[in-house]
């Protein structure tokens, strides 16, 4: 059986993610693909196993109005979006049983894309389900190595810690930063990207993405052009961004 079902799990607020899952269904309407919102996708129920050898198989059946149930041989391609949260059944429980069942489901849905491979977008780690959750400033030594401009900056968990620092006893106590947030960023869908400032820029993003092995990856820049940020799942927002993202998954399909 041909694998022809395209997931695109993500909460049900990020509107650019369910707009990209429209461009590809429109693009390839042959294909299965569905949007899962965090509503739904909470209350889908799981069959995973995994073998003495360490092979994964996965059944998923979702909530009525969500499309029939999906198998590992179904999924030609997942697009994973949303925190795994604890369901509404154990939300009177303790907090030490919440975080244990909250830590057990990221685990779950780790053991179920890892076992897809190459049919996630963005490769999963232990530490999420969703793409590699480096710091800020790992992600800016990625990039430097990648070849673009990165922001030098000086961050410390108390602004005394900063040589030549100077200020109130209050400040003194609190984490001091010089570094930014981003007011431009670039969309990476597989080999291309939208909003670069030039080619040799573009080609640096998607050397970035392709070292966190994110398919899809947007990066910030201040305005002097330097990285500050990454993030594997951030927002689309503007209508190229969706369109890009669309497109890649109509092709990956």
């Amino acid at each position: 059986m041909t694998a022809s079902v395209v997931l695109v799990v993500a909460d049900a607020a990020d509107l650019g993610a369910r707009a990209a899952a429209q461009v590809a269904a429109r693009a390839r309407p042959e294909v299965d693909v569905r949007w899962v919102p965090g509503y739904a996708w909470d209350r889908t129920s799981w069959t995973h196993r995994v073998t003495s050898a360490g092979l994964a198989s996965t059944r998923l059946t979702f909530p009525a109005g969500f499309g029939d149930p999906v198998t590992d041989d179904d999924v030609a391609l997942v697009w994973f979006r949303t925190t795994t949260r604890v369901p509404s059944a154990l939300r009177t429980a303790s907090p030490a049983d919440r975080d244990y069942a909250a830590a057990e489901l990221q685990a779950l849905a780790v053991s179920w894309l890892a076992g897809l491979g190459d049919r996630v977008v963005n490769a999963v780690t232990g530490d999420g389900p969703s793409g590699p959750a480096w710091s800020d400033s790992r992600w800016r030594a990625e990039a430097s190595v990648a070849g673009l401009s990165v922001t030098d900056g000086v961050a410390a968990t108390s602004a005394r810690l900063v040589p030549g620092w100077s200020g109130s006893p209050w400040d003194a106590r609190r984490p001091y930063d010089t570094i930014r947030g981003a007011s431009r960023r670039v969309l990476v869908a597989g080999r291309r990207a939208v909003g670069a400032f030039d080619v040799a820029e573009a080609r640096g993003c998607c050397a970035l993405a392709a070292a966190a092995r994110c398919r899809i990856l947007s990066i910030g820049f201040d305005p002097a052009g330097g990285v500050v940020e990454a993030q594997p799942f951030a927002p689309l927002i503007s209508t190229d961004e969706i369109a890009l993202a669309g497109t890649f998954l109509a092709e990956m399909t």
